[in-house]
């Protein structure tokens, strides 16, 4: 996880913003939760079709910030402190989870393949001699 973070004057309250990346590339639709770790009140967003995401209105304090994306290690920032009157950004690098596709590969092996089913009926030879001709 790579991470900078850089703070920039706002209006009141403490405001969360930044880009999620994965290899480079904008990462969208992860979700970010921030704590606060005194309250654990949480504060939830989703990142937009840039990998970019904006949680206003946050009091001071020290924060948990976690981002999660399906096929990528959750990424957390621990004890991140915001301030009021204050913007902080955060860049964060996201990785592929090699292991989860690794389970998602190995979890084929255990499908089992489609099997046939035979109905079969036996006829008697009275039946057959039933039969018209």
């Amino acid at each position: 996880m790579k991470l900078s973070v850089e703070h920039v004057a706002a209006p009141q309250k403490a405001v969360f913003s930044g880009e999620i990346l994965g290899q480079s590339n904008p990462l969208p639709a992860v979700s970010i939760i921030v704590r606060n770790e005194a309250t654990r009140a949480e504060f939830t967003a989703v990142t937009d079709a840039e990998g970019k995401f904006t949680i206003p209105s946050l009091d001071d304090g020290l924060y948990r910030v976690e981002a999660k994306l399906q096929g990528f290690r959750a990424a957390v920032i621990e004890h991140l402190e915001l301030k009021a009157s204050e913007v902080t950004r955060a860049r964060i690098a996201m990785r592929i989870d090699s292991a989860q596709w690794e389970s998602i590969t190995t979890g084929c092996a255990s499908v089992e393949p489609w099997t046939s089913s035979t109905i079969s009926t036996t006829f008697t030879q009275d039946l057959i001699n039933k039969l018209p001709i």
